[in-house]
């Protein structure tokens, strides 16, 4: 005969026994889940602020510019999407280039020569999220 004041813990006990594994599979289970394709919300929210979602075929200045760029008998060329001073800017580097690269705002305006930042400071400051376009 079990005396009534073990009971309780003779149930915490077998119900601390069942509870631990079934909790420990839980967690296990929902760390493990992830969506088949992850978006970096700092990636989607610059794009966003961009009012596209895919810079390649919805910005018109943009795909021309690559069609230029498919057009160039040789060289590395890249495009890159980059975040500078928490806006988006597009920076094209071509091996034939001078100065070493471009860099455009989300409406195509080439914002070295047109609002004076410099090629170097962007370099040094901005934060490369993706590469767009690429070809050698």
């Amino acid at each position: 005969m079990i005396w009534p004041e073990k009971q309780p813990a003779i149930h915490c006990l077998i119900n601390f026994k069942m509870k631990y594994p079934v909790s420990v599979f839980l967690l296990f289970f929902c760390l493990s889940c992830t969506p088949n394709e992850q978006i970096d919300p700092e990636f989607n929210d610059l794009l966003m602020s961009c009012h596209v979602e895919d810079p390649v075929k919805d910005l018109e200045w943009l795909n021309e510019l690559i069609r230029e760029l498919d057009d160039a008998p040789a060289g590395y060329r890249v495009i890159k999407l980059a975040r500078y001073e928490s806006k988006p800017y597009f920076l094209v580097q071509a091996i034939w280039n001078a100065p070493p690269g471009f860099i455009y705002d989300c409406n195509g305006v080439d914002m070295i020569r047109n609002n004076g930042i410099s090629y170097q400071n962007f370099v040094e400051r901005s934060q490369v999220l993706e590469v767009l376009y690429e070809r050698q």
